[in-house]
């Protein structure tokens, strides 16, 4: 009964945006733009009772069917960028190549500047260091991880702060918050102060209470480390139980 009151809500609440196809190149499908988070604050507006379980068990349904919004940067000159015969304020197009060898254009609006440079957004339900499942024009995409394409990450690592052990790829200016107890998943704050995104070993997304008691939470941060004369921002924090210990890499937000 519970599952079918989920689902009949996200029938009723999702929906995918998409923007006009003016200047497109030809070929080119659009990324959609979910507002999932928008979509599971009107939730809790409508719903303020909503328990935090059911108001996560709504997001990984969106989660999953959707996505979620990432953002990244590609290498200077990179062969993905293919913004030919197109308004560049509007639409940035990039070029990736689908599991089954054909490439495919991908069109996105969400593109602009921050402090360390510049940022673009696509809308994935999964993304690793080899594959990325892209959601454009209601349809999902799987395609190759290109190497020159640059997501922000935390990095599990060793206690001599430099072996690393597993790597999660994360939106723009993600913060480690919390860890499982395998140490395979690393856990991120969101704009609902209740959940917790987590992101696991093999790119998989999905909603979390803050509150969990089957994560991590208790961390301290390091600040002896091994320092990166090319990130400024650096950190480590060592996530603890009592039991074990898992030490995390990763950078602050840029100011």
């Amino acid at each position: 009964m519970k599952n079918k009151f989920l689902l009949i809500l996200a029938f009723c609440l999702v929906f995918t945006f998409t923007p006009s196809a003016q200047n497109l190149q030809k070929g080119s499908v659009t990324v959609s733009k979910t507002n999932l988070i928008e979509k599971l604050n009107g939730l809790k507006m409508k719903k303020p009772q909503i328990s935090v379980k059911k108001l996560a068990d709504f997001g990984n349904i969106l989660l999953s069917e959707k996505g979620y919004e990432f953002t990244f940067s590609a290498e200077q000159g990179s062969t993905l960028i293919n913004n030919v015969d197109v308004d560049s304020d509007a639409f940035e197009i990039y070029k990736f190549t689908q599991l089954n060898g054909k490439t495919q254009l991908f069109a996105t609006q969400e593109h602009g500047s921050h402090p360390c440079g510049t940022f673009t957004g696509l809308t994935v339900t999964n993304l690793s260091e080899k594959l990325l499942t892209i959601l454009a024009d209601g349809k999902l995409y799987r395609v190759k991880m290109p190497k020159d394409l640059i997501f922000d990450d935390i990095i599990l690592v060793e206690k001599n702060l430099k072996t690393p052990i597993r790597r999660w790829l994360t939106p723009l200016d993600a913060m480690p918050e919390a860890i499982s107890n395998d140490g395979k998943t690393i856990y991120i704050s969101t704009e609902i102060e209740e959940l917790l995104l987590g992101i696991t070993d093999n790119g998989s997304l999905n909603f979390i209470s803050a509150t969990d008691k089957n994560i991590i939470k208790r961390n301290i941060e390091i600040k002896n480390f091994p320092k990166d004369p090319e990130n400024d921002y650096l950190g480590y924090k060592k996530f603890s139980n009592g039991k074990q210990n898992f030490f995390v890499k990763f950078s602050y937000p840029c100011t």
